[in-house]
């Protein structure tokens, strides 16, 4: 079975959606190929030590919030929770 089906069988509905869909694989591998320079100079500035204290700063700052937010979420639970009987 063929992934992609026959376009000149395919109502024109189909079409549009195959195309959509191979237009946003092209602008990913597109996306992907532009930032691997990116990625490679990402990676050597993170060896860095100023490159270790941003990410140390980002990632502590990251655990803050995100903590924050699984109280709160879970807080809202519990009040949902309770408000149900059994």
């Amino acid at each position: 079975m063929a992934i992609v089906p026959n376009l000149v069988e395919c109502p024109k509905t189909c079409n549009t959606k195959w195309f959509q869909l191979i237009d946003a694989r092209v602008q990913t591998n597109d996306l992907i190929e532009t930032n691997v320079a990116g990625l490679e100079t990402y990676t050597e500035f993170s060896a860095s030590d100023t490159g270790v204290a941003l990410n140390g700063a980002l990632f502590a700052a990251f655990d803050d919030m995100l903590d924050s937010i699984s109280f709160a979420l879970g807080r809202e639970a519990a009040r949902v929770m309770a408000g149900q009987g059994l």
